[in-house]
């Protein structure tokens, strides 16, 4: 993990991790269903069409999904419709 240090990152993690009790942030996708109280947050899987860019439990954040550009956490929920527009 030293070359991730020495690129600049100042945390690296090898396990995915929970934001605020509901979003997995990881670096390949995980099994999330409707049943689950989470939403995955994901890379890899680049632009296979396996993978679906976003649903109301998972987001793909893999460059080619967005254009090369960041995106913000609001506008993954927005358009995950965790968040509705009357609360923005």
């Amino acid at each position: 993990m030293k070359c991730y240090y020495d690129m600049g990152f100042h945390r690296v993690y090898d396990a995915p991790i929970i934001l605020d009790h509901f979003w997995i942030l990881s670096h390949e996708p995980l099994y999330t269903n409707t049943n689950m109280p989470y939403a995955n947050i994901f890379g890899h899987v680049h632009s296979s069409k396996q993978y679906t860019d976003y649903s109301s439990q998972s987001f793909c954040v893999s460059v080619e999904r967005i254009d090369y550009t960041p995106i913000e956490f609001e506008e993954i929920k927005r358009l995950m419709g965790i968040i509705k527009p009357e609360q923005e």
